[in-house]
């Protein structure tokens, strides 16, 4: 297997450094914020499930340890809550990514050394390594959207000459390991879209072919099983936040096709025996996203997403509008959205986002990708290559 592989091959690669590094365009401003979040992320100290957080209920300190979110009630914050270990979670996963991405597009070996070291500590130093498991529930959804962004980091350096053999072997046997551990869990909500991102990305690291088909076909059987012929999604509408989690497990269901057309295996435009596919539940969801206040069903807090289907589990996100090069290059998108995590600015009204195009849009790639977009309106756009 060929790395990079997980979001962006090598050819795309090379294809997209001419085009970020042009000073003048809206690239060249992503460009810059990219090297300034890899700056940032080469201060980023170790980070470990030894350092804080609550005590693991098997008492060894080497086990992912996290409590509920949520109080009595879905969506009411428990405040007295320690979730460290998700904390530091969320942090090594941005910084890999963002590190793996700047190697990826300057070439300069420091960013690759700190995401190695960041990458030693979380997984490899027997004093500070985190044992490739699930602890409990809690631990299920919050290693699945944040482990990836590892994976792909590391994906993006794995061809680094100064990454020590036995280190990157070790690192290896570790996302198997835990691979393996997401295999042996289902869910029927979102839990089970994030973990089909997890399997499907730490599979490529691990070299689990199986593993990686499995992820695939198993995301062809939930379009049947968690969506209704409305394109709505079934385990998502009891929620409090019911609009905000439908799109959370939206937004993994396209990460995981984005990474499976990487290996000929077209999701995008797959077909459940039903008749349910992806582009029905992104019809379905438009002009919700587009205006929260019409969707009837419970929101306890105000839903704030912009492009929802792309927004990271991190948090970051880059409206499409605020960049109009990018909406005549799908692969542009693809790059700043998906993969990098959003480094343009973010408008703060619906006012502010300029009219760069009035169509809610499906375009597809140049090589045969659909990228889905979540603006304007509820009609699809279909414009072929």
């Amino acid at each position: 297997m060929e790395h990079p592989c997980i979001f962006l091959d090598r050819a795309e690669l090379a294809g997209l450094v001419d085009k970020a590094k042009a000073p003048s365009s809206d690239w060249g401003k992503a460009y810059r914020q990219l090297l300034a979040a890899g700056k940032a992320a080469r201060a980023q100290p170790a980070l470990s499930v030894t350092f804080a957080g609550p005590a693991p209920a098997s008492g060894d300190e080497h086990d992912y340890a996290t409590e509920p979110p949520y109080g009595k009630k879905d969506g009411v914050a428990n405040k007295s809550a320690d979730r460290s270990d998700y904390m530091a979670a969320i942090k090594l996963g941005k910084s890999v990514r963002n590190l793996g991405l700047t190697y990826a597009l300057t070439g300069k070996g420091e960013y690759a050394d700190k995401a190695i070291e960041l990458i030693n500590a979380w997984c490899i130093n027997p004093k500070t390594r985190m044992n490739p498991k699930f602890t409990n529930q809690q631990s299920k959804i919050e290693l699945c959207i944040t482990m990836p962004g590892m994976f792909y980091g590391s994906d993006l350096i794995w061809g680094y000459p100064r990454w020590d053999r036995e280190h990157r072997a070790a690192y290896r046997q570790w996302v198997g390991t835990l691979v393996k551990a997401a295999m042996h869990w289902r869910r029927d909500n979102n839990f089970e879209n994030w973990r089909l991102v997890l399997v499907s990305s730490g599979a490529i690291i691990a070299g689990n072919e199986k593993a990686r088909k499995y992820a695939f076909a198993r995301w062809k059987v939930l379009l049947d099983h968690q969506m209704n012929d409305d394109g709505s999604m079934k385990y998502e509408l009891g929620r409090t936040n019911s609009l905000s989690y439908s799109l959370y497990a939206i937004n993994a269901m396209v990460q995981t096709a984005e990474i499976a057309r990487h290996f000929g295996v077209d999701l995008y435009r797959w077909r459940s025996p039903k008749g349910r596919h992806l582009a029905l539940a992104l019809d379905f969801h438009a002009r919700y996203a587009l205006d929260p206040k019409q969707w009837t069903r419970e929101q306890m807090h105000p839903y704030k997403g912009l492009s929802a289907a792309f927004m990271l589990s991190d948090g970051s996100i880059m409206d499409l509008s605020m960049c109009p090069e990018c909406a005549e290059a799908p692969d542009l998108y693809l790059l700043w959205e998906v993969v990098m995590g959003g480094w343009l600015a973010e408008p703060k009204t619906a006012t502010d986002r300029p009219t760069v195009r009035d169509d809610y849009v499906m375009k597809q790639f140049e090589r045969g990708t659909f990228i889905l977009d979540l603006f304007y309106s509820e009609k699809w756009t279909e414009i072929a290559p």
